[in-house]
């Protein structure tokens, strides 16, 4: 029977696989171009939320289900201050996770839009994945 620490191991790499999937699925689309500039930063905001939920689940701090960003990065601020805040500018993130997906007061995202959360999805992923020896 696995332990406790490699069950929590086993979930926190099977959320850092599905954020990898989403930026993945970003640069891809990103690199098309075309007309697809909110499904990149929807993916953007996917990666982000799922890195940070990896690293709550490695630190065993239990989050709720939510796509808002700056609440889990509360939770890991509680925890850790300091990447809590060095991962702050992430929040700007959470309005492609549910806005760019229906129709209504879509926020404007366009190239540049995209660009700025495929950077910050992928500063999320590069720190994460470096605190957590990845």
């Amino acid at each position: 029977m696995p332990s406790r620490d490699d069950l929590i191991r086993e979930l926190t790499n099977q959320w850092l696989d599905k954020a990898g999937d989403d930026l993945n699925a970003a640069q891809a689309l990103f690199d098309h171009g075309g007309d697809l500039w909110p499904i990149v930063a929807f993916h953007c905001q996917q990666s982000a939320e799922k890195n940070l939920k990896a690293m709550l689940t490695s630190l065993q701090v239990e989050f709720s289900k939510t796509h808002d960003i700056a609440i889990l990065l509360d939770s890991l601020e509680g925890i850790d201050g300091e990447i809590g805040q060095t991962l702050r500018p992430a929040e700007a993130l959470t309005v492609y996770g549910v806005q760019v997906r229906y129709p209504g007061d879509d926020p404007e995202v366009g190239r540049e839009e995209a660009a700025q959360a495929l950077n910050l999805a992928k500063d999320v992923a590069n720190r994460i994945l470096a605190i957590l020896g990845r």
